[in-house]
């Protein structure tokens, strides 16, 4: 049997109680709909009636409870389920764009990559050292000192 199941039975049988409120005198529970009339039942130790009075309104308190637990519970499920889909709908746009970033950066590389070969085809022992003293990806602004080691005049650069 499943909880639903299990749920949906006592729900059931509370619904088909003896009608009303319970309350007990000693070991008897009575019904209030027609006080010290019917005896719904007879407890053999006064505890026992006390917990079968009280049977009912806590069931359906429980229930009640149970209830708005599960609200609660699919109502965040539903919250964290957008949320979810929202960062998903956002990671997917950040991922296209650092992946158009990073292919702008690998054209930018390979441009420079080429300009650093006309470099050394043009300046060859100056860019040897500069490329030793930067790296191999020297950025354009060592251009200037490239060519002034180069001793290229200012106005053919």
């Amino acid at each position: 049997m499943t909880d639903d199941e299990r749920i949906t039975e006592i729900e059931a049988r509370l619904a088909t109680r003896t009608p009303g409120e319970w309350f007990v005198n000693g070991s008897k529970v009575f019904s209030s709909v027609r006080p010290w009339e019917d005896i719904v039942v007879l407890a053999h130790r006064d505890s026992d009636a006390v917990l079968i009075a009280s049977a009912p309104a806590d069931l359906r308190y429980l229930l009640d409870r149970l209830r708005a637990v599960e609200a609660e519970r699919d109502d965040a499920l539903r919250r964290f389920t957008l949320h979810i889909d929202r960062s998903n709908g956002r990671d997917a746009g950040r991922r296209e764009r650092i992946a158009a970033l990073e292919a702008e950066c690998k054209l930018h590389w390979e441009e420079i990559d080429r300009l650093n070969d006309v470099l050394r085809e043009t300046h060859g022992k100056a860019c040897t050292e500069v490329y030793a003293k930067y790296g191999r990806h020297a950025p354009y602004c060592l251009l200037d000192e490239v060519t002034t080691a180069a001793g290229v005049p200012l106005e053919e650069r």
